[in-house]
């Protein structure tokens, strides 16, 4: 069993027992909403893909039919991956055999991944990720010592799992999402599932991790709006914690922060024409840069440098106060406009002029 958490909250406990080339995992999410999911897999020798089921239901629905239902097969020389809601069903399908991790795992396959990394040290493993919002992209599973494996590839940013034997004995994802997975003495999943819902109950939908936002302002006769997801710092440290030094940031959380103007604005000696924008900060101890990059819609961990139009330094200043949730906000003093950041107790601040 491993519990997961997002600084102070747990956001899943997962139980995993792997006998040969079958797999059974139950997992109970808090986060949005509580839900149970079932998953059995039949794996190949090589880690890939036989067949999968994977099923979740929601305990404080009246509805006891399972929410969503994702399988794979293999038909022929192709592998068929199907979503299953109960208004919707969407179908994958990919020539040969499934890579080792599919978007029917979800965030819960990193144990498993344990059992098929490479023996020794400095080798790799570079499979794909099939399935994803964003279409199919390459996972790297690189063991970097005789306990530990790290793997990069969409979504996930970069993970480490210690894995000696073949075991799992705890994961974490390094920038990105920022979860620990820990393991522990099973607990009864049936009494851990009702304690969850019970409390869901009397206390609520905990809701997304990150939810999305916006911010809006006419300053100047320019209208300006920002799209971020506002993640919470649940008593990490943030800068030079979960948001490393010296590595571009995305603003937020999930897919990339968006600035759409419908006016041209001038940041020090750099003019943006009116557009839509992706928005990137480089943290360093002494400094923090604004990047304006011209590719936009993209998820947060796919930042491309050839698209950079222009950095410029960001003003910051140590506040009295903790921010919990990732604020941006924008305001205007006369002419000169601003938009700031706000997290923990820091703000960061990029001023900039309509241009006339």
């Amino acid at each position: 069993m491993y519990i997961v958490t997002l600084g102070n909250d747990t956001t899943y406990i997962e139980w995993l027992t792997i006998n040969g080339v079958s797999i059974d995992m139950k997992v109970v999410e808090r986060i949005p909403r509580v839900r149970s999911i079932h998953l059995t897999a039949t794996l190949h020798d090589d880690g890939t893909i036989a067949s999968l089921d994977r099923r979740a239901y929601l305990p404080n629905a009246a509805d006891t039919s399972p929410v969503e239902r994702a399988t794979i097969r293999e038909i022929g020389d192709s592998t068929i991956f199907e979503t299953t809601t109960r208004t919707t069903t969407s179908r994958y399908a990919t020539y040969g055999r499934s890579p080792l991790v599919v978007g029917a795992y979800n965030g819960f396959a990193l144990p498993v991944i344990a059992h098929y990394a490479p023996e020794r040290v400095g080798d790799s493993i570079v499979t794909t990720h099939v399935g994803g919002f964003y279409g199919d992209r390459p996972l790297i599973i690189k063991r970097i010592s005789s306990d530990s494996i790290t793997l990069t590839g969409p979504h996930l940013g970069r993970a480490a799992v210690h894995a000696r034997n073949g075991e799992s004995n705890g994961f974490a994802s390094i920038g990105t999402i920022n979860f620990i997975g820990a393991r522990a003495k099973p607990l009864p999943f049936d009494s851990v599932l009702k304690a969850f819902a019970d409390a869901e109950r009397t206390r609520g939908m905990m809701g997304s991790s990150s939810p999305r936002d916006t911010t809006r302002a006419t300053i100047d006769g320019a209208t300006l709006m920002v799209d971020y997801g506002r993640p919470s710092k649940r008593g990490r440290k943030i800068f030079g914690g979960i948001v490393p030094w010296n590595q571009v940031w995305r603003v937020g959380a999930n897919e990339a922060t968006q600035l759409t103007t419908d006016r041209a604005l001038r940041f020090g000696p750099n003019e943006l024409p009116a557009g839509k924008y992706s928005l990137w900060i480089l943290p360093t101890p002494s400094e923090f840069m604004l990047i304006v990059n011209k590719e936009t819609d993209q998820w947060g961990t796919d930042y491309n440098q050839p698209f950079d139009l222009f950095r410029v330094p960001l003003v910051r200043r140590e506040m009295d106060r903790v921010t919990e949730k990732f604020t941006i906000a924008m305001d205007s003093n006369g002419s000169e406009g601003n938009i700031r950041f706000r997290w923990d107790n820091v703000e960061l601040s990029a001023p900039f002029t309509v241009v006339r």
